[in-house]
């Protein structure tokens, strides 16, 4: 057995050496690069040594110290396809018909894992790993695979319940065969993980009652952000609207899009923007043209541009529906827009919306279109309220949602673990 390390008071000594295995490449999904890119960048300041284990090709910023990508090597890796698998399959994984057909059958998904786990194993053999951390539920399923012959505690860090998610996105209904393979995928991993991390109290409550885990082995490890601005600067005829996420299902985009003209009609120099990625941009971009109106679709392969367009915006809206999928994954766009001082505009959906109401950083509203054109028309028609809103966001993201705060929760688990 491995003899226990020495972790002293002060972390920032810490040399922990802590194993990421990825089974999404970046530049998929904001919300899932912002976390697993936050809760490095925080380990990696407290001191921890961070090996990237993924099938994917990965770049890493310069300015994050001790973080070391390893490839991991498959037939798809060898032709050098491994992106472009992993786009086909995103696409599949929003039609019904071959989702069930191609991707939700037991014997494809074990034999996924079965694949990613020997390649997880060839790697870590030689790293001398303390932890290791899997994003998301199939890089869960490939390390649980291989646990026993890798002698390393597994985290498994769950973003969203996938079978949930599959619901809220109209892929598979709670009848479904396909739902049940993925609930009980996601309780087995649950069950046979040291620990897992959720992003959530509703998602730890969901794991704990659903998976019949004891809540001793699940921590909640919030979703936060690192502050880009260290004081809000003042709205001057404040015009651009965005909403930033991707144009999944669940996000309820309609919602904003339904409300622009009455916002229009009442502030005719509103300019919107919404990403131009998405399982719903075609029938988000029909339903705005029936309507008259004509957002722009953005979107940034670098996070730096992302961020400098956010920080130029005036309002950041999230529109979302009230499906458990989405009280439970608090969304990521939430803490980018809090990252830059953007006041915010939601529908109130409970849960993650309390964060915007007690800490008054911006508007929640009832579920019409109506309620939501008349939140975002009373910031746009406010600068002194935008700017209270923006200031407070800085200020709660410096005292409290950082990922520096949710980095040292972490250790503190691993530490546990180890």
């Amino acid at each position: 057995m491995r003899a226990p390390k020495q972790f002293g008071k002060n972390r920032r000594l810490c040399k922990m050496k802590v194993g990421f295995v990825l089974s999404q490449p970046f530049g998929y999904s904001l919300g899932t690069d912002v976390r697993v890119r936050g809760l490095i960048g925080g380990l990696s300041h407290l001191g921890a040594e961070i090996h990237v284990i993924t099938p994917f090709t990965e770049n890493f910023p310069d300015t994050v110290e001790n973080v070391y990508l390893h490839r991991i090597s498959s037939t798809c890796t060898k032709l050098k396809i491994s992106d472009l698998a992993y786009q086909v399959s995103r696409r599949f994984m929003t039609s019904s018909i071959i989702f069930r057909k191609v991707i939700c059958k037991e014997s494809f998904l074990h034999r996924s894992a079965q694949s990613l786990g020997k390649g997880i194993e060839s790697i870590v053999n030689k790293l001398d790993l303390d932890v290791l951390q899997a994003e998301q539920q199939v890089a869960s399923l490939g390390c649980i695979r291989v646990a026993k012959e890798l002698r390393v505690p597994v985290v498994a860090d769950f973003h969203g319940i996938w079978a949930e998610e599959m619901v809220a996105s109209d892929v598979v209904g709670y009848d479904d065969a396909c739902y049940r393979i993925l609930f009980d995928i996601e309780r087995e991993i649950a069950c046979r993980a040291d620990a897992v991390t959720v992003v959530s109290q509703e998602m730890k409550n969901y794991v704990e009652k659903s998976f019949t885990v004891s809540g001793t082995r699940i921590v909640v490890i919030p979703n936060a952000t690192f502050p880009r601005l260290s004081q809000a600067g003042f709205f001057e005829d404040p015009s651009k609207v965005i909403h930033s996420g991707t144009l999944h299902p669940w996000e309820n985009v309609e919602l904003f899009i339904q409300a622009m003209p009455f916002i229009l009609k009442n502030y005719s120099k509103a300019k919107f923007y919404l990403t131009r990625k998405g399982a719903k941009l075609k029938k988000i971009t029909k339903l705005a043209h029936s309507l008259g109106v004509f957002p722009q679709f953005i979107w940034f392969d670098r996070e730096n541009d992302f961020f400098e367009f956010l920080e130029s915006c005036d309002i950041g809206v999230i529109s979302s529906t009230t499906h458990i999928a989405r009280k439970m994954a608090y969304p990521a766009k939430l803490y980018d827009y809090l990252s830059v001082g953007l006041p915010i505009v939601a529908n109130d959906v409970g849960s993650w919306t309390k964060i915007i109401k007690e800490n008054k950083v911006g508007i929640v509203t009832p579920n019409s279109p109506e309620a939501f054109a008349d939140g975002i028309l009373e910031l746009l028609q406010n600068p002194k309220l935008l700017y209270e809103c923006a200031q407070r966001g800085i200020e709660l993201v410096k005292r409290e949602l950082n990922y520096n705060a949710s980095a040292r929760k972490l250790l503190s688990l691993y530490e546990r673990l180890t």
